[in-house]
Formats: C-alpha cells, sequence, structure tokens
C-alpha cells in the first residue's frame, strides 16, 4: 500500500460522516443533472403551437384552455392516488391564484374520487377530466407518468414539458423562461 492510499484510508476510517455527506452530495447532483436533461421530453413536441379549445370543468363550467391569452398556460395532469400530484396541487393553486400562470389540471382517474377529493381540499383551480378534453393529451403526446405538465406561452407555443413535481421555486424558473422565450420572439 502506497502512503497516499495508507492516509486516504485512514481518514476515510476517521470521518464516516464526511464520506457519507460527499457521496450525497454527488449523487443529488447527478440526480438533478439527469432529471434536468433526461426528464425534459419539449423536443419531442417540436414547435407545436395549441389552438385555444373549450374545456369543461369538472364544476360544469367552460373554460379556455389559453385562458385570457395574457399570461402563460401550464396543462397539468395528475390523479388523487399519485402523491407528488397531491403535493404539487396547492403550489399550482397558488401560481394559477396570483396569476403567474393560467393552470389548468386534468384528472386522470375516476370523476367521483376528483369531485370528492376536489372539494375535501377546496380546490379553486380549473380542473378538468381527461375524457372530457378530446385529444389534447395524445396532441401533448403525455406518457403514462404523472405527475406531467406543459408549459405554454400565453398564444400556446410548448415551452416545456415537466415530469414530477413542480415547486414553488420551479414555478418561478417556468415564468421567467417563458418571458425569456416571449421577449425574444418579440424582438
Amino acid at each position: 500500500m502506497t502512503a497516499a492510499q495508507s492516509t486516504f484510508s485512514r481518514w476515510v476510517d476517521e470521518h464516516p460522516n464526511k464520506i457519507v455527506v460527499v457521496l450525497a452530495l454527488l449523487f443529488g447532483f447527478t440526480g438533478f443533472f439527469l432529471s434536468h436533461h433526461l426528464f425534459d421530453d419539449s423536443g419531442r413536441l417540436g414547435e407545436l403551437q395549441l389552438k385555444d379549445q373549450q374545456l369543461k370543468t369538472i364544476a360544469g363550467d367552460d373554460i379556455k384552455l389559453l385562458g385570457k391569452r395574457d399570461r402563460p398556460v401550464l396543462v397539468n395532469f395528475w390523479a388523487t392516488w399519485c402523491p407528488p400530484c397531491v403535493k404539487e396541487l396547492p403550489t399550482l393553486q397558488k401560481a394559477h391564484l396570483n396569476g403567474d400562470l393560467h393552470v389548468v389540471t386534468v384528472a386522470t382517474d375516476e370523476r367521483s374520487d376528483v369531485l370528492a377529493f376536489a372539494s375535501r381540499l377546496q380546490l379553486k383551480l380549473p380542473i378538468s377530466m381527461v375524457e372530457d378534453v378530446g385529444n389534447l393529451d395524445q396532441t401533448l403526446k403525455v406518457p403514462n407518468t404523472i405527475p406531467y405538465s406543459v408549459l405554454l406561452t400565453a398564444d400556446g407555443k410548448v415551452v416545456r414539458t415537466i415530469s414530477g413535481l413542480i415547486t414553488d421555486e420551479r414555478i418561478a424558473l417556468l415564468v421567467a423562461e417563458v418571458e425569456a422565450k416571449q421577449a425574444l420572439a418579440d424582438e
């Protein structure tokens, strides 16, 4: 064993907690990189631009997919049985009510479950059922994983797809990304 190997082995034996922290950071950064680059499949939608369409909510209201065309749109696919979906709903509701995004959620499970769930959580988001949105899920090429969201400009151009949980911090980044893209398009 060389002197360097001996020193390293002794250091590892004396500092096992530091090794755990270093490995956790290494795996954390690797996971972030992979999730950010591998799970953003916006490219598969190409230069897709959605036309506005009427959607029916579970409350029986008609809403426009693109809202008033004054803010970015987030279309979110979710289910009541999905823990990350349930966890992100308050964040999505806050972003919608604050005016940061026009959020349209599309529930993928049973209507009765969604109605009871929305009532219990007092959700004020537009909620549609997947069977009530025509072929929107096919147009957006929604995978068999949820939560899954598609970020659109106010006029319906796809900016990004998001697989997984959306946090408050991610909302701020998404809004900034749409604003930057819109500014470039306006030049």
